[in-house]
């Protein structure tokens, strides 16, 4: 999504979550609710400043932090300057 913030980015995913959550399509055999749920990693950043690489990477890590935590959420839930996303952008200046 060009020119999104992370924030806008992290409620837009969670509305997704959200409607998919809601349409209730039984799943067998999954969890304590039976349905199908999704887990959703964001992460943002210019990518004039940022590589491609590592963008995909802190995706990556931010879907399987959402795994872990329980699935069926969005990942970061906030943001904040200790998540991943405010290192990634920390090593990424360090590194140009």
């Amino acid at each position: 999504m060009p020119d999104t913030e992370l924030s806008a980015a992290v409620r837009i995913a969670e509305r997704i979550r959200r409607q998919i959550e809601e349409l209730a399509i039984p799943h067998e055999g999954v969890g304590q609710l039976g349905i199908v749920t999704v887990s959703l990693g964001v992460i943002a950043g210019p990518t004039a400043t940022h590589h491609f690489v590592d963008l995909i990477a802190g995706a990556d890590a931010a879907l399987y932090a959402a795994k872990r935590g329980g699935r069926n959420q969005v990942w970061p839930p906030f943001v904040s300057r200790h998540n991943p996303v405010a290192l990634l952008r920390k090593k990424s200046a360090s590194t140009s």
